[in-house]
């Protein structure tokens, strides 16, 4: 249920919404804003989006409350696409 407060679980306060969970990469888009990846849109922040799905160490939040189901049915065609794909070389990325 959603009445009783659970100790364990804190609600960061505004000011820490800049703050990322440690281990867990946050899918952002190009200008580092926090995306929805069902509709490419931003999201203002984690604390106003409707909800996440992590998939592949990859925490993903969305727009809007069908983002979450078609993530779901389908996390694959939506996520990005494990770094393993790419060519690992020995040499640092110069990007």
């Amino acid at each position: 249920g959603m009445s009783g407060g659970d100790p364990d679980i804190s609600t960061p306060s505004p000011k820490e919404s800049s703050q990322w969970p440690t281990g867990v990469t946050i899918h952002k888009n190009a200008a580092g804003e926090v995306e929805c990846p069902i509709m490419e849109a931003a999201v203002k922040s984690p604390d106003r989006s409707v909800g996440y799905q992590d998939y592949n160490g990859v925490r993903y939040y969305f727009c809007c409350d069908m983002c979450p189901e078609k993530f779901r049915a389908n996390p694959s065609k939506y996520a990005e696409k494990p770094k393993d794909d790419q060519k690992v070389t020995a040499e640092p990325s110069r990007h």
